[in-house]
């Protein structure tokens, strides 16, 4: 049978409408930062287009302050954090519930305070795991590492690499010990300079200020005295 002053059976006008309405639902897609913000968040232009009721194909718009989801745990403490930039393609994720509870009173919410409202696309997790570049990203079958252009940590099963071809590698603690624990350890470089207060060899002073007995000039001296 078809529908009245159309040549659509009621099957295709069905599957028209659903078809339609299954348009407007976006649960993952891809999309390009067009802005960060300086309280995390990013505003994102997603790259699909949606299907309006009078089949019109129309763009998103952008979607300000986007949530940048990173892997991380104990309230935020421990995390693995990625930089966006503008122009990044990311993969985001509509949550399928409102999350503006749970969002807004922390972990301890959950989505049983809102789980009537359905989801809306601003309610989404923008995910740095998306690429489309031509150049396919090495993949290290024995190793994790971590890298940007200039630096790269790699973790394999025998060996530990921080290597920089540019920029200088610093290793901070406010306070407390740096400690370096090892059965050998071996320092190459052209030049090796120690700035400290302070040098002692199993608990001997070496410093600037340190002095030898049994000294005679030209002559050889004692070990040096604490």
């Amino acid at each position: 049978m078809n529908v009245s002053g159309s040549n659509l059976s009621w099957k295709a006008v069905l599957d028209l409408h659903f078809k339609s309405a299954m348009l407007g639902i976006h649960t993952n897609f891809p999309a390009k930062v067009v802005a960060v913000n300086s309280d995390g968040t990013v505003d994102i232009q997603p790259l699909i287009n949606t299907v309006l009721s009078d089949g019109i194909v129309k763009t998103y718009d952008i979607i300000p302050s986007a949530r940048v989801g990173t892997l991380s745990s104990n309230g935020g403490r421990m995390s693995i954090r990625i930089p966006l930039y503008v122009d990044d393609e990311v993969w985001v994720e509509v949550s399928e519930r409102d999350i503006s509870g749970v969002v807004s009173k922390g972990s301890s919410a959950t989505s049983e305070n809102n789980i009537v409202d359905r989801f809306d696309i601003v309610d989404c997790i923008v995910t740095p795991i998306f690429n489309t570049s031509l150049t396919v990203l090495p993949i290290a079958l024995d190793k994790i590492e971590i890298y940007n252009e200039d630096n790269k940590i790699s973790i394999g099963n025998n060996v530990v690499d921080v290597y920089s071809t540019s920029s200088p590698i610093n290793i901070t603690s406010d306070s407390g010990t740096v400690t370096i624990k090892a059965p050998t350890v071996k320092i190459e470089s052209d030049s090796i300079e120690l700035v400290s207060s302070t040098l002692t060899h199993n608990g001997v002073d070496i410093g600037t200020t340190h002095i030898h007995s049994g000294g005679t000039i030209n002559g050889l001296t004692g070990v040096p005295e604490a």
